[in-house]
């Protein structure tokens, strides 16, 4: 792998279940075990060549300093700091466009699941098939999820967010080969004005990709973490911790 790939997490969302619940720090900075987060999910995304890009609200530099964390554990980063919530995940994806309007890799990764997988083996394995995009996914049939239909060699064609259209459900990594094609699709998308729940999605973003005939693949892994709600992050965090512990990781 030669090329620079620019790894977009997004955390500018207001975290309403967290906030529900009684917590007063944002999710990213909660810690499971001696690590915040987002600590993990920068561990967990580290691939040669990765420059990271983290979309983050104002107020939570302000008050937390969630911008001198995350240089810390990554200093190269760059930090794009947003004043308001955006019409969607993808909306809040290119405030950050002017950084991969190119014909670099993007990952957009979720900010609050880490995944048991292997990403140098994973962009082996997109290059090798020329993918266009691809998702990571594990068997699921939460409707929290987003889903994609898949045929017999692999490749994606139908995605939906919040429905359950089949078994393959996102683990929250979307990857995109070219920064330009994503912001090409996205905006095609925002354009036809399809949103689910009043809001502009990443995965259907992919609908607009296969519209094109483009190739994106399914890359499924067997086990992820979900941090997301209250409910989860108190349910999967030890169960975490021992995934770490058993890869000598912690």
């Amino acid at each position: 792998m030669v090329k620079k790939v620019n790894i977009v997490i997004p955390m500018a969302g207001h975290g309403q279940r967290f906030v529900d619940a009684g917590y007063t720090t944002p999710k990213p900075l909660l810690k499971v075990g001696d690590k915040e987060i987002i600590g993990h999910i920068i561990e967990n995304m580290r691939v040669p060549n990765a420059q990271f890009i983290f979309i983050v609200r104002e107020d939570h530099c302000n008050e937390y300093e969630l911008d001198k964390k995350l240089l810390e554990f990554e200093p190269n980063a760059i930090i794009v700091k947003i004043n308001e919530v955006t019409q969607g995940s993808v909306c809040t994806v290119l405030t950050a466009k002017e950084h991969f309007d190119n014909d670099e890799p993007v990952i957009i990764k979720d900010c609050d699941e880490v995944t048991n997988w292997n990403p140098v083996h994973f962009f082996e394995y997109v290059n090798r098939h020329r993918a266009d995009g691809a998702i990571v996914t594990i068997h699921s049939d939460k409707p929290s999820f987003s889903f994609s239909r898949v045929n017999s060699k692999g490749h994606i064609y139908e995605t939906a967010e919040k429905t359950v259209i089949s078994n393959h459900g996102s683990v929250g990594i979307y990857y995109f080969a070219r920064g330009s094609d994503l912001i090409k699709y996205a905006q095609k998308m925002i354009d036809k004005n399809i949103r689910v729940n009043n809001e502009f999605y990443t995965a259907p973003v992919y609908n607009q990709f296969i519209q094109d005939l483009k190739i994106i693949l399914n890359y499924p892994v067997v086990e992820m973490f979900g941090l997301g709600t209250p409910e989860e992050f108190l349910d999967n965090r030890n169960k975490f911790l021992e995934f770490l512990e058993s890869k000598n990781i912690s």
